[in-house]
């Protein structure tokens, strides 16, 4: 019954640390290298990486498309 348990709880963990590389892997705020560096950093750091990501990494601000006036 402990060896369940265990079992339970390493899946438990590893969900909560896949979550946020996923979310990260997915976003859209960068991409390239940039999202390359961010990888590596929460592969490294984990969730103060993700954190740090979501706080400092500005999201994509729509390009207004002006109408051609000639």
């Amino acid at each position: 019954m402990e060896g369940f348990v265990v079992i339970i709880l390493f899946l438990t963990i590893g969900l909560f640390w896949l979550i946020p590389l996923v979310l990260l892997i997915k976003s859209d705020r960068t991409s390239g290298g940039t999202k390359l560096l961010w990888l590596l950093v929460f592969l490294f750091i984990s969730w103060f990486a993700w954190l740090a990501y979501i706080f400092l990494v500005p999201k994509n601000q729509p390009v207004k498309k002006f109408a051609n006036t000639q």
